[in-house]
């Protein structure tokens, strides 16, 4: 870490809308890191460290360990991605470049929304959760109710290779609505399974190495990845060979939205799944409605990430770690 730089950290405990399930537990309130970097001048940029425990590389047990113990080259990827971020953004104040790059030529994203997300009645693109071939007859539902619709179908690897193949075969010819389908069974990526299903095969939280090669969409969670800018170069050698990337997210606050929205921006994507911050209660400075809705207007985000107040005029307790 530079010396002449000021490292502050806020251990903040979102309030949701409803419990929500990750991994083997269920949270009633969503725990993050907000990370920032001042320099001598008083700029300062913001950064977001947001592990999902049981998920991701890192907890965040791990996370606060480490920045207490100011252990800023931690190999802890959620808390590379809150520092990466943090820099790049003191960078774009100090030079007046773009942050993470030049925008594209995009001025708005309609994100997928996750089913069961408020507003979903509005949204073009739903990522559905399936687990068996029983799940046939509730997607038959949601295509038969919008017919503009378009369904991301995702397993998290709860089905069998034939399970998977299957229940698209029901589908028939609704199978055309299928935008894809992420992480259908156990070890799908570990071998090229993409000639035998008539629908693309995504690859989320089985990414290691190069077993993207045998997916025709990557799904990426920059929050869990390190640096924001080393995950932009990545993602674009996917995209040089002919891999479709959606980034998403991993409930951050408005800190890490605002970062997943530019970096979407810069690699093109018009559907991130992006849907997770409408399950917030409350943010710090209150829940941005920039960021919900069936649309984000590109035009009207704030050029960096950055909560609207500081942590410690939060309406709900924050924790100062350093």
């Amino acid at each position: 870490m530079d010396s002449s730089l000021s490292v502050h950290a806020f251990l903040c405990r979102l309030p949701l809308k409803r419990p929500v399930p990750v991994g083997r537990s269920v949270w009633q309130v969503r725990p993050t890191v907000l990370v920032s970097l001042s320099d001598a001048e008083g700029r300062t940029g913001w950064g977001e460290a947001a592990p999902l425990d049981g998920y991701g590389p890192d907890t965040l047990a791990q996370v606060v360990r480490a920045v207490q113990a100011s252990d800023w080259e931690a190999p802890l990827p959620s808390l590379q991605c809150a520092l990466g971020s943090a820099r790049a953004a003191l960078g774009a104040l100090q030079t007046g470049r773009p942050f993470l790059g030049t925008p594209t030529s995009g001025s708005t994203m309609g994100p997928a929304v996750l089913d069961g997300t408020d507003g979903v009645e509005a949204a073009r693109i739903v990522k559905v959760k399936v687990a068996a071939e029983s799940d046939l007859s509730r997607l038959q539902a949601l295509l038969r109710a919008h017919p503009e619709r378009l369904l991301r179908l995702d397993a998290n690897g709860a089905m069998t290779r034939d399970q998977a193949l299957r229940l698209l075969e029901g589908l028939g010819a609704d199978i055309a609505r299928i935008d894809f389908f992420e992480e259908p069974f156990p070890e799908c990526f570990r071998a090229d399974h993409r000639a035998a299903f008539p629908v693309p095969l995504a690859i989320d939280e089985s990414l290691d190495g190069g077993n993207w090669q045998h997916a025709d969409v990557c799904v990426l969670k920059p929050s869990l990845m390190g640096d924001p800018r080393t995950t932009l170069h990545r993602a674009r050698t996917m995209q040089a060979e002919g891999r479709r990337v959606v980034v998403s997210s991993a409930w951050e606050s408005r800190v890490g939205m605002l970062m997943l929205a530019h970096l979407a921006d810069r690699l093109g994507d018009a559907a991130p799944g992006l849907s997770t911050y409408a399950w917030m209660a409350d943010d710090v400075g209150g829940a941005d409605p920039l960021l919900t809705g069936p649309s984000v207007d590109l035009r009207r985000l704030p050029a960096l990430p950055a909560p609207l107040v500081h942590p410690s005029r939060s309406s709900f307790p924050v924790e100062v770690l350093r």
